[in-house]
């Protein structure tokens, strides 16, 4: 099914379902678009996964995603998205485990850092002391900051 609307300042609008295999799958995805720019969005057997194209200015007047040549870049995207998906969909346990360590990480070194609130308040305090001439920030001889 295709859909042709008149865009706002680009043309002709494409909208159109469009089905190639993988892999032994069936694959189906949404192209939408115009003349130079499309987006291939994956809706079976995964979802959420999109890619888009765009022809240079530059390159306009010889190339467009109008006819044939379009079909054959988005059929070559919805593939390419598959190939995405299903590499997703085997890594999916080891990447949570990876994300996992990876917030364990993080929190590790979370704990021995300031909050906002500590980080002002003790700036404040620091800043009243430089005020007060009870440190300074200008470097010593030997490179050390006097307190």
């Amino acid at each position: 099914m295709s859909v042709i609307s008149a865009g706002p300042a680009q043309g002709f609008v494409v909208s159109q379902i469009v089905n190639v295999t993988a892999n032994g799958h069936d694959v189906e995805g949404h192209m939408f678009g115009n003349s130079y720019d499309i987006t291939v969005e994956i809706t079976s057997p995964f979802r959420n996964l999109s890619t888009g194209s765009y022809i240079m200015y530059l390159a306009r007047g010889h190339y467009s995603f109008d006819g044939e040549y379009g079909e054959l870049r988005a059929k070559e995207m919805l593939t390419n998205l598959f190939w995405v998906g299903d590499y997703l969909n085997r890594k999916t346990p080891m990447l949570r485990e990876k994300l996992a360590e990876h917030r364990q990480q993080v929190a590790k070194v979370s704990r021995g850092r300031f909050t906002k609130e500590e980080f002002g308040r003790c700036r404040q305090v620091l800043r009243k002391l430089l005020q007060r001439g009870d440190i300074t920030n200008i470097p010593s001889y030997r490179g050390q900051v006097h307190l």
